[in-house]
């Protein structure tokens, strides 16, 4: 049997979260590029966008 989450593809990023990645990306004028890798190692970005360090980042 084929569970739900196999045919809907993966769990959406939260509006919230979104909100707060353009948020970021307003305030520090970087490119979508750069917010992704920025988020991936700095800290006060993931402060700010409620992640814990260990959280992976979507790439797309």
């Amino acid at each position: 049997m084929i569970s739900n989450q196999e045919t809907n593809g993966r769990n959406a990023i939260p509006p919230i979260r979104m909100l707060k990645y353009l948020l970021l990306k307003a305030m520090n004028d970087v490119s979508d590029v750069d917010l992704v890798e920025r988020s991936k190692y700095d800290m006060s970005f993931n402060y700010f966008l409620d992640m814990a360090t260990e959280d992976p980042v979507r790439q797309k």
